[in-house]
């Protein structure tokens, strides 16, 4: 499984669904080939991508997540063309103007609480993050969304969308793919009423529903749980096709940017980034940002879930991971996690290299095959 490029897909899918996306903001239903054609046309982001690259850039800074870094940063980048809710709109006002990071959004819709869906629309850095644990996907997705989001309808949904990134990142495309399953799984994750019955609705509607029946049992507004089970229903009707998915998210209308954003994310995180049509993401002003942030986020992933550690000499001191065979897949059994000095003497060495024994926990050996200059991996910066 290529989890590298589905890290890539998952970023990407949402710059591809926001941006074809605007060209529908507000409007009705419209065709899939009227969706395409306007994809043909200048691709714009919107706040879903700038968001979403925002929330990227403070983990991998911090690595890790810290919400006043992160506040700051939304405020810092916000700008009112970008199509920002009034509700994110206003507590990212309040924050540049120097009011606490935590205070503007408890203040929100007459102090209850935004419950739109700015929080689910920007949420993938996270799930690519912490997909592998999931009580930490559930606390780190509810601490962002808090950001601008305390309403639990608004909390919610940003974690509903997170679960549903990790769960299709962790799916193998090459698998045989169940739906049901899927839509169980994210039912077991939630305890939100609101959101199971939307979830219930789903999974009928993957039986047999129009899109009439999708706009009127799912919803496509612009409230959290109308759009976030909208974006699941989406990719669950085209699970295997990236563009029949962003386009039947987006022929919906409504807050068509953020569905087809959050739609992009869940294909992208299922399929990759080679599923993305190459007429679209060609058009992508931030699509070399979006995979350096991509990049280094699998690389963290890599970090937390291997130790962080060199594999040849066990030291901590600026490791990296390095693909050991440049022509594999990108998949973790094709990286090596490597000090400087290590790859050094695995350039000049060649062949295969012994790493020392662990010095505590299991002791064991780990052999890697290694290549010369020309091949040795690029390191995911």
């Amino acid at each position: 499984m290529d989890l590298k490029a589905k890290f890539r897909g998952a970023m990407l899918g949402v710059n591809v669904g926001d941006s074809i996306g605007t060209h529908f903001e507000g409007s009705g239903r419209v065709s899939k080939a009227d969706v395409e054609k306007a994809a043909e046309g200048e691709l714009k982001f919107s706040d879903d991508t700038q968001m979403t690259m925002d929330l990227a850039e403070s983990l991998v800074e911090l690595r890790g997540f810290g919400a006043e870094y992160t506040a700051k940063l939304f405020a810092k980048h916000y700008d009112p063309g970008k199509g920002y809710g009034a509700s994110t709109a206003y507590v990212l006002n309040k924050i540049r103007e120097g009011a606490a990071w935590d205070a503007p959004a408890k203040e929100a819709m007459e102090g209850q609480g935004s419950y739109g869906n700015g929080a689910a629309m920007r949420i993938a850095p996270v799930a690519l993050s912490c997909h592998h644990d999931q009580y930490l996907l559930r606390k780190i997705a509810e601490d962002s969304s808090r950001i601008t989001h305390t309403h639990e309808l608004g909390v919610e949904g940003g974690v509903l969308q997170a679960f549903a990134i990790g769960f299709a990142l962790e799916s193998d495309p090459s698998d045989e793919f169940s739906s049901e399953e899927f839509v169980l799984r994210l039912m077991e994750v939630t305890k939100n009423e609101v959101y199971l019955e939307k979830l219930r609705a789903v999974h009928q509607l993957l039986d047999a529903g129009t899109p009439s029946d999708v706009v009127e049992k799912l919803g496509n507004g612009g409230e959290a749980f109308n759009s976030v089970p909208t974006a699941i229903y989406s990719f669950l009707a085209s699970p295997k096709d990236f563009k029949g998915a962003v386009l039947g998210a987006i022929s919906l209308g409504g807050d068509a940017d953020t569905i087809g954003a959050m739609t992009g994310a869940i294909s992208g995180a299922y399929l990759g980034e080679a599923a993305i049509p190459e007429e679209w993401a060609e058009k992508l002003s931030e699509r070399e940002k979006l995979t350096r942030l991509a990049d280094w986020l699998f690389f963290m992933f890599l970090m937390e879930v291997r130790g962080k550690r060199c594999e040849t000499c066990l030291t901590e001191e600026k490791v990296r991971a390095y693909k050991v065979d440049l022509e594999g897949d990108d998949d973790m059994d094709n990286y090596v996690l490597m000090c400087p000095r290590c790859r050094r003497e695995a350039e000049e060495e060649k062949g295969m290299t012994l790493a020392k024994p662990r010095k505590s926990g299991k002791y064991r050996s780990i052999y890697r095959r290694v290549y010369k200059k020309d091949t040795v991996g690029k390191h995911v910066q």
